[in-house]
């Protein structure tokens, strides 16, 4: 009964993350032909808008101004193909992680524990509650901007119509005046069906990450605890110490491996997209610049889009410094363990933890920790490509 509430209690916190994979395919538990389906239409609507933004980038090529104003979409796609991809050929680590998760609902049976793992499971969800609200807001700003004209047209129509502008720059060799909205429409579906593997991603990604700082959590609660209360001269009660530590250096050996298999998820992917990102947010912030001149409306959007990848990226690398803390800080459980109390054989094997701890597990993109420290880095960096393509205006 316990594990069934227990297994309730998971699909509650992981419900954004299910429905969000669910949608493109990539759950691990869902059948073989939806995912096909569901991963075969993603795909197609993909190709669907990158072919005629490539193509409208190679046009412009000749034209800075231009050229840089349809970068950022067609490099967005790019990033979104590189989750989608990654969620794809990594189905096996994936079902690895989320079983482990299972594993650690119905392994935990002592109130306290499970209360923590809770505590950080709903802050998980709340993160993640935030993150869609967030990204939905400047999704639909972003599409509902081209229709100001027209709506201006209806409410204070002028000798002629305001000019329209695009979504996004793409070449379909069409009349581009006459087929303006069924163009905008097709903009608008790409736009809502490519948004899914970021929410399928992140969202995950902020729930593992949860989740570690939870089990983490526990451990150090168990640590504090590994000595009875009793007497240490009783040989019954060293024994039952003794059983502890060693349980708590295996639990510390599994959180390490959680971890490692988290980065083997997505460091790969993290990499690209961080690499990518930097250019990107200084591409953005040029576009804004320009715009700021001539279409405020178009400045707004770009300045939207902007601020949302700052926002993306700040996420990974909070939610890499949240872990980072938590295995810092399961340091100080260690080394404020009262040694002078504990048998000898309790003394050396909470020892085998304290080396492990004084090297702490970092979530990565490869080679780069997913810190602030390293946050602050990026921006400095992303900041100073963006004076360099502002001085070849």
């Amino acid at each position: 009964m316990d594990k069934e509430r227990n297994m309730d209690r998971m699909n509650f916190y992981y419900i954004y993350s299910r429905i969000s994979m669910l949608s493109l395919g990539l759950w691990p538990y869902q059948s073989w032909s939806s995912m096909m389906t569901l991963r075969s239409l993603w795909i197609i609507q993909h190709i669907s808008i990158m072919l005629p933004e490539l193509i409208k980038i190679y046009e412009n090529r000749g034209h800075f101004n231009l050229l840089i104003e349809s970068l950022p979409p067609f490099t967005y796609n790019i990033v979104m193909a590189i989750k989608f991809t990654n969620g794809v050929l990594n189905q096996r680590k994936l079902k690895s992680i989320l079983e482990k998760i299972k594993y650690d609902w119905n392994k935990f049976t002592d109130k306290k524990e499970i209360e923590m793992l809770c505590y950080y499971s709903h802050r998980g969800k709340s993160l993640n509650t935030v993150y869609i609200g967030l990204v939905a807001v400047v999704l639909l700003s972003y599409m509902l901007l081209p229709m100001l004209p027209a709506v201006l047209d209806l409410i204070n129509p002028l000798n002629e119509s305001r000019p329209k502008s695009p979504l996004y720059m793409v070449e379909f060799y069409i009349d581009q005046d006459k087929y303006f909205y069924s163009v905008l429409t097709h903009a608008y579906i790409t736009s809502l069906a490519g948004v899914l593997p970021l929410f399928a991603t992140d969202l995950l990604f902020s729930n593992c990450a949860h989740h570690a700082c939870g089990i983490i959590k526990i451990l150090g609660r168990r640590i504090e605890n590994i000595l009875s209360e009793e007497p240490a001269l009783k040989r019954s009660y060293k024994v039952d110490d003794e059983k502890k530590a060693i349980a708590c250096v295996i639990e510390h050996q599994n959180i390490i491996k959680y971890c490692e298999s988290i980065n083997s998820l997505y460091t790969t992917s993290f990499f690209l997209i961080l690499s990518i990102s930097i250019g990107l947010m200084s591409v953005t912030g040029f576009v804004t610049l320009i715009k700021m001149n001539e279409e405020f409306k178009d400045c707004i959007r770009f300045a939207m889009f902007t601020f949302a990848q700052i926002f993306h990226q700040f996420c990974y690398y909070f939610l890499g410094q949240s872990v980072l803390n938590h295995e810092e800080k399961l340091k100080d459980y260690v080394s404020n363990f009262n040694w002078y109390k504990a048998s000898p054989k309790t003394k050396f094997i909470i020892k085998f933890m304290i080396m492990r701890t004084l090297k702490p597990t970092k979530i990565r993109a490869m080679i780069f920790p997913l810190t602030l420290e390293n946050f602050t880095s990026l921006m400095k960096t992303t900041m100073s490509y963006f004076t360099v393509i502002k001085s070849t205006r």
